[in-house]
C-alpha cells in the first residue's frame, strides 16, 4: 500500500479480492491484504454473502462476479486517479492566472 492514507472499504475489497484471484488460504489473505484477524473474518463474509469469493476447505477463490468486481474496482480506482489529475492541472492554470491578475491589477 505504501501510503499514510486510511484504506477504504474498496481498498480492502480489491485487496482481499486480488489475493483470491489465484486461489489462497485464510492466513494468506490476512497477511497479503494487511488485515487484523477479526477484519478478515468480517469482510470475508461481506464478501462470500455477496457472492464475490467461494469457501472449499481451506481455499478460498474468486467467483466470477469477484472477478467482474475486481475489474469494476480497478476501473473506478483508474477514474478516480485520472480525475484527481485533471482537478490537478486545473487548479494549476487558475493559480497562474490569479497571480498574473494581482501582479497587474489593483486587487493584489
Amino acid at each position: 500500500m505504501g501510503s499514510d492514507k486510511k484504506r477504504g472499504k474498496m481498498d480492502i475489497y480489491s485487496d482481499i479480492l486480488r489475493v483470491c484471484e489465484s486461489g489462497s488460504n485464510k492466513t494468506r489473505i490476512m497477511y497479503k491484504a494487511n488485515l487484523s484477524y477479526e477484519l478478515l473474518k468480517r469482510y470475508m463474509w461481506e464478501l462470500e454473502s455477496s457472492g464475490l469469493i467461494i469457501v472449499s476447505g481451506k481455499t478460498v477463490r474468486l467467483t466470477e462476479k469477484g472477478k467482474r468486481v475486481l475489474l469494476l474496482i480497478a476501473r473506478a480506482k483508474s477514474i478516480r486517479k485520472e480525475l484527481e489529475e485533471v482537478e490537478h492541472t486545473i487548479s494549476e492554470y487558475v493559480g497562474k492566472d490569479v497571480e498574473k491578475i494581482k501582479a497587474t491589477s489593483n486587487y493584489g
